[in-house]
């Protein structure tokens, strides 16, 4: 026995190797996509106690406890066409992921059939039903919610099947193709959630409806509409969660200098703060961050106008337009609105002169208004508005700073891999200086559901509006030249245009090059 003195002991060679411990997968940390698992019997996955996760390289990656039994190994190899791999991880997280996907363990785990039975696996013979149409439904809308998907497309393919598409990250995916049984009842039950004639067949229709999945997924309001096509109707849902979801202006994706040229433009009692970018950008969002940014500074009176309501904001009075009523309009409804003393205006989109004008009428008068416009840059939002009508010394007068955004993906920093720019993409970017520049590529693991990506964030380009660019908006000598007129005087000031914010990011490993080539190519 060695004294206290004594250096320890070395391990002797005893022949054996050393067996190292699995390392245990925390569940609560992926990006779960239940594809696999909706295609498999509820009943196995809870009484063993596994759950498939993600299929990459050809196999299967399985969560288990301790070990993946043969028959569950069997059975889906059968079911997914892959190997599977066992992927150790806590029960407790299992069941957790489990429950999120089913509700209810207890009676899920009676059902021995998958839940959703592509046209490939499903057993001939069986005819789809109103019962089984609901659950299908249910577990497509939860599916949607757990992969935090925009949209859902339901189309109706050549031999009858539905292709079911998700729309994740801005990136539209096949996730399902439902058997031709399951068409009709599926489609009467989206109708009848929606509120639409289920025997209208040859024309469009539109619907609304809320769903309310339980447990931890948040409620959502669906807007659905429908459309005649070749081999039968196409069935669009768009999922608005309305929850604010701790939207911040930190989480945006702003570099410092961009978030404090905005938060310091919110910040003014009056004026006009667009927001530019094609639909689906985020612009909404960067809004109503910029609205809690301003409650959680100071006491004011915020009310809004939007088409539709997408997050729902405590102390905030928002007004959903009606495209099918005149009297909820933009227009109308920001005419109304001013006679409530509000101190900030929010409007989702300036659409018309009508609105414009008025938009600029509240600016005049001592309210700060947030809107959003459809132009490709920040500087090409003065000319829009010259475009729409409005007068040039009302834009240089009530202006205060525009924005324009992108989305891109971010990357998973679990699989992500070193590279270079390629000739090819410097071209892309007319920056020929950029080949062979350092940079990152999406590959995909566990933890991003084989993706290589985890969640979006904004590119932008800021442009603030002071007494230089007055000046030059007021007194330009051409329209046609005043936009890159706008442009040398921001170039000259030192911000960023929106593909230079795009090249930042990829230089920090945030996004790939072929992200910033997709979202700056419409003007590059």
């Amino acid at each position: 026995m060695p004294t206290a003195h004594s250096p320890t002991p070395l391990p002797q060679n005893t022949g054996q190797e050393t067996v190292t411990k699995p390392k245990v997968l925390d569940l609560e940390q992926i990006k779960f996509d239940p594809h696999w698992a909706l295609q498999t019997p509820p009943s196995v996955m809870i009484r063993r106690r596994i759950l498939p996760l993600v299929e990459l390289d050809g196999k299967l990656h399985v969560a288990v406890e301790k070990t993946l039994d043969p028959a569950s190994a069997k059975l889906l190899q059968r079911l997914s066409g892959f190997t599977p791999v066992p992927v150790i991880a806590t029960a407790e997280s299992i069941r957790s992921l489990q429950t999120r996907l089913f509700g209810n363990l207890r009676s899920a785990s009676g059902q021995d059939r998958p839940i959703i039975e592509s046209s490939s696996t499903r057993t001939t013979g069986r005819d789809g039903n109103s019962e089984e149409a609901i659950s299908v439904c249910d577990q497509l809308l939860k599916t949607g919610l757990i992969r935090g998907a925009s949209d859902i497309h339901f189309n109706v393919q050549r031999d009858g099947s539905v292709q079911v598409r998700l729309r994740i990250d801005g990136v539209l995916s096949e996730e399902f193709v439902l058997p031709e049984t399951l068409h009709l009842a599926l489609f009467n039950r989206l109708k009848v959630l929606g509120g639409l004639d289920i025997s209208e067949k040859r024309a469009s229709q539109d619907g609304s409806f809320a769903f309310e999945p339980g447990g931890i997924l948040p409620r959502a309001e669906i807007r659905m509409a429908t459309i005649p096509a070749r081999h039968g109707e196409r069935i669009t849902l768009r999922l608005l969660i309305r929850e604010d979801n701790g939207l911040t202006l930190d989480r945006l994706g702003f570099s410092e200098q961009h978030r404090e040229q905005f938060s310091r433009a919110i910040n003014l009692s009056h004026g006009m703060i667009l927001i530019t970018g094609p639909t689906g950008s985020g612009k909404s969002t960067t809004l109503y961050a910029a609205i809690k940014h301003l409650l959680a500074q100071k006491t004011v009176n915020v009310m809004t106008v939007e088409d539709p309501v997408e997050y729902e904001i405590d102390g905030v009075t928002q007004t959903e337009v009606d495209a099918r009523r005149e009297k909820v309009s933009f227009a109308s409804s920001l005419r109304s609105i001013l006679r409530h003393d509000p101190d900030v205006v929010m409007l989702g989109e300036i659409r018309d002169r009508e609105t414009a004008e008025l938009a600029v009428r509240a600016a005049l008068t001592g309210h700060l208004v947030l809107s959003t416009l459809h132009t490709n840059t920040a500087v090409g939002a003065v000319t829009r508005l010259l475009d729409l009508g409005v007068d040039r010394f009302l834009i240089a007068t009530v202006l205060r700073l525009v924005a324009a955004q992108r989305l891109v993906r971010e990357l998973c920093p679990h699989c992500c891999t070193q590279d270079r720019i390629t000739e090819a993409e410097a071209m892309l970017l007319h920056q020929l200086n950029l080949e062979g520049e350092p940079c990152r590529r999406a590959n995909g693991c566990l933890h991003c559901a084989g993706k290589g990506f985890v969640g979006r964030s904004g590119l932008f380009e800021v442009f603030p509006i002071g007494r230089d660019e007055s000046h030059l908006i007021g007194n330009a000598s051409s329209v046609d030249s005043l936009e890159s007129q706008l442009t040398e005087l921001r170039d000259s000031k030192g911000n960023p245009s929106l593909m230079a914010n795009g090249m930042q990011q990829v230089n920090t490993g945030k996004t790939t090059i072929e992200e910033v080539i997709k979202a700056t190519a419409d003007f590059v």
